[in-house]
């Protein structure tokens, strides 16, 4: 096969800034001040005139502003066939309504680098009418053996590439027997009309249209790795540095540092070009989306930024566009879950191809059968669901007030959400009842959260009433073990909701205390890699694990000492560590996203006298299973601090270990049987998911046992089911076609749970929970007391890849613990509880 290269491969960020121009003028880009100021990097506005790379004291506009000077010089040079093609391709997608060749179809974006050839993972940067453009291959030969041509019609796909490529099936019907699929660019037309005309002499597009076949091609639009891949580019700049003489010089320094950054803000500029594309698309395809029941656009790439830039430039969207939808079909790649290395060939590997040749399916279903999307408002079990609306006023406009208590008059002269925020605010830790102090920083850093995320913060009592008052999806254990599907409100059906107070005894338990425990119920939370011990455990009772137990020790650890190791091993790491380090914590090495976590929860859990919030419980008195709610304050079923000792099991050197947690919440259902059923509430901030996330259920499996255990021991209640519950935060979104950015809190999205999952009494993971928890402290006692243990066991994790998924604090304490016990020093003092 011959392919006719391009004379003109898109580079430099000069160039990729020539072939942008139309769309980030369109944004209002025309300079490198006017760039830096759209652009946000992990969460914060870049500094125009502040050094963002550590030692080289280079700026974000003074490498944007050498790229905007060559545009001024040379225009869009030997790009201009680029500039043309992007620039009409704007004009086409600004068409109204029909007009729009695009309109009423569902757009799926895709990664615009692919391989060339099947079992070989070097990859390719070409349009995807190339022969040499493995994915588009593919999309010519999987989908349309097995999907209708009326659900060919309605899609198709945009290449995340500096060209965007935008393909439609084509049909060649001339031989009737056996028509012939091709995949032509929306522009194909438009091209050949009127851009090819205006080369005057330079080399004109090639065929826009890939039809099965090996036809010799003229290659268009092809891009450098260097764009985009850190990798790539740096190495370009040894490969320059090894030719010069003698030692590498401190201009090569400061080459790579810039280097480093160029990359990040050509990520970025993509990201913003493509940010006014899907806000072109939105609203041609909103329509058909809704129609047919989907939340958002179809994203078909890798999990990752290392493998797929395409995927970090995709993120990047919703923090630039005010029409955010969000992804669906692998929001976190098609391959997030699997459990397994990411395939070299990415999303040409087969196993990818199934997750969007099963969207695809799905839409033929509901495009046959003439789906109807299920009405919010619709009745299960013939029962009305309680429905709860929000507004937002006052100081703090992305706290949510339920609109209920407005209508019920119930926020005049009394303490609302707002009152609360302020409440914190003013007792800055000296508050006698020991609620921790909150900055106007800290609510300053929420409200940059909220509005970058999309976020709405609300108190509990009206996300309780919307857990007991609408009808949802329950599992039954382990999904991969029992895939039926129950019903909340038939599981609530003849019991009653018993408030945590209302049971005599429970509030003079000894186990609700502070204090030292061997092991915390948060860190099954913390990222895990193995989960095939799960099913051993099902299968054969072992052995239980859940993850690495090195950072549950580390979680244990003294504030104070863990900083002073992340410190020391900094200073061991080049710029790039600490640079993606600094993304996420403070100077004094504290995590953005930990101290946002704790003001949203302090706003959305603690108590206040007064607090007008509790009387939306009492809406729960209209279902039947809620006759028991009364308003009262959060604390009487929120954050209680459980220090209970657990049973060892048999085989392990101890008898007991003690265990401690705090639950976002947990109820009790009151059976006909006389016996009791536990419900346990925990509240995430990232997005809602079909399913429940392995570490999670892990978590809240392990506060239901554990709860269970005390009140059996003290209060002589018998648990039969506990049914875990993750809540996921509301996200808003603007006005349906308007245009102009509209403020955070203008409409909210209805909450969304992660389907609640029921664990009915003899589930082999009851058990195995405190197996994996007793194994946990074992294992955590080892480390800390052998160094040589400690180096054997990291090793062993880095092998089985858990090292991967660890959270960067956590990663740069074990390196500095390991270089230490390598050397054979004791490391138990650095766990000592009085470090502190």
């Amino acid at each position: 096969m011959i392919e006719v290269d391009t004379p003109h491969t898109i580079k430099r960020q000069h160039a990729l800034l020539a072939v942008t121009a139309p769309f980030l003028a369109d944004l209002g880009v025309t300079d490198a001040e006017s760039l830096t100021d759209k652009l946000v990097v992990a969460g914060h506005k870049i500094q125009p005139n502040g050094s963002d790379t550590e030692g080289s004291g280079i700026s974000a506009q003074e490498i944007l502003e050498q790229s905007f000077d060559w545009l001024r010089e040379k225009g869009a040079g030997q790009y201009f066939k680029n500039w043309l093609y992007n620039n009409y391709l704007r004009l086409e997608l600004m068409r109204p309504g029909t007009d729009n060749p695009l309109h009423g179809r569902i757009p799926i974006f895709v990664n615009g680098q692919s391989i060339a050839f099947p079992g070989r993972s070097q990859k390719v940067n070409v349009h995807p009418s190339s022969n040499n453009s493995h994915i588009s291959t593919m999309l010519l030969q999987q989908p349309t053996e097995i999907i209708s041509p009326e659900v060919l019609d309605m899609i198709y796909y945009v290449f995340i590439q500096p060209n965007p490529a935008i393909m439609r099936y084509v049909q060649d019907t001339t031989n009737p027997e056996m028509p012939l699929y091709g995949l032509e660019d929306i522009m194909s037309s438009v091209v050949r009309r009127k851009i090819d005309p205006l080369m005057e002499g330079r080399q004109p597009f090639g065929d826009l249209t890939k039809w099965g076949n090996i036809e010799p091609m003229v290659g268009n639009a092809m891009f450098s790795d260097t764009l985009f891949s850190l990798e790539a580019a740096l190495r370009e700049v040894d490969h320059t540095a090894s030719q010069l003489p003698g030692e590498r010089s401190l201009n090569y320094l400061r080459q790579k540092d810039e280097i480093r950054h160029t990359v990040m803000l050509n990520k970025h500029i993509m990201a913003l070009m493509f940010t006014r594309i899907y806000e072109l698309l939105l609203p041609h395809a909103l329509p058909v989306l809704k129609r047919y029941g989907y939340k958002g656009i179809p994203l078909f790439m890798e999990k990752t930024e290392d493998t797929c830039p395409a995927s970090y430039i995709a993120q990047r969207i919703g923090r630039y566009s005010t029409l955010w939808k969000g992804f669906y079909l692998g929001d976190d790649g098609v391959f997030s879950g699997s459990g397994k290395e990411l395939p070299t060939d990415g999303i040409c590997n087969p196993s990818a191809f199934g997750a969007l040749l099963g969207f695809l399916l799905n839409l033929q279903r509901k495009v046959t059968e003439d789906y109807a999307p299920p009405s919010h408002t619709a009745k299960k079990q013939g029962r009305e669901s309680l429905r709860v609306d929000y507004k937002a006023d006052g100081w703090y406009p992305f706290l949510l007030t339920e609109k209920s208590l407005a209508q019920r008059g119930l926020l005049k002269g009394a303490a609302t959400i707002d009152d609360l925020a302020e409440y914190l605010i003013e007792k800055q830790g000296n508050n006698p009842e020991g609620l921790a102090g909150i900055s106007r920083q800290d609510l300053e850093s929420l409200k940059r959260f909220c509005y970058n995320g999309r976020i709405g913060i609300t108190r509990i009592e009206p996300r309780i009433v919307e857990l007991f008052g609408q009808d949802k999806n329950v599992y039954n254990g382990l999904r991969r073990e029992d895939k039926t599907n129950r019903r909340w409100f038939a599981e609530l059906e003849g019991k009653q909701i018993v408030f945590p107070h209302q049971l005599d005894g429970y509030m003079q338990m000894p186990q609700l205390t502070e204090g030292e425990a061997d092991i915390r119920g948060s860190a099954f939370s913390l990222p895990t890699n193995n989960l095939d011990w799960l099913e051993r455990w099902i299968k054969n009772g072992g052995p239980a694990m859940a993850g690495c137990s090195i950072n549950k020790a580390l979680s244990k650890m003294p504030d104070s000492v863990r900083k002073e190791l992340i410190r020391e091993r900094l200073a061991e790491v080049d710029s790039e560590q600490r640079e993606a380090f600094y993304s996420f914590h403070d100077e004094n090495l504290n995590s953005f996203h930990a101290a946002i976590g704790t003001t949203a929860h302090a706003i959305a859990n603690l108590p206040m006298e007064g607090l007008v919030h509790y009387r939306t419980l009492e809406l729960l008195r209209d279902m039947p299973w809620g006759q028991n709610a009364e308003a009262i304050p959060s604390n009487m079923y929120c954050e209680h601090p459980f220090l209970h000792d657990m049973k060892a099991p048999e085989g392990l050197p101890f008898e007991t270990f003690r265990v401690s947690m705090h639950t976002d919440a947990h109820f009790f259902l009151r059976r006909p049987d006389g016996k009791y059923d536990l419900v346990v509430y925990d509240i995430k901030t990232n997005r809602p998911t079909p399913y429940p996330e392995h570490k999670y259920l892990m978590q809240t499996l392990f506060y239901g046992v554990v709860i269970q255990d005390i009140v059996e021991q003290e209060l002589g209640i018998e648990i039969e089911n506990i049914y875990t519950v993750l809540d996921k935060t509301a996200f808003y979104t603007g006005f349906g076609g308007k245009m102009a950015e509209p403020l955070p809190h203008e409409t909210y999205r209805k909450r969304e749970f992660a389907p609640i999952t029921r664990w009915e009494r003899g589930h082999p993971l009851r058990e195995g929970i405190v197996h994996a928890a007793a194994n946990a402290v074992m294992e955590m006692r080892m480390l800390v007391a052998d160094p040589a243990e400690f180096v054997r066991y990291k090793g062993n994790q880095e092998y089985h890849g858990s090292c991967r998924k660890c959270f960067n604090s956590y990663s740069l304490a074990c390196d500095r613990l390991a270089e230490i016990a390598g050397q054979g020093i004791p490391i138990s003092e650095y766990f000592d509880s009085d470090a502190d």
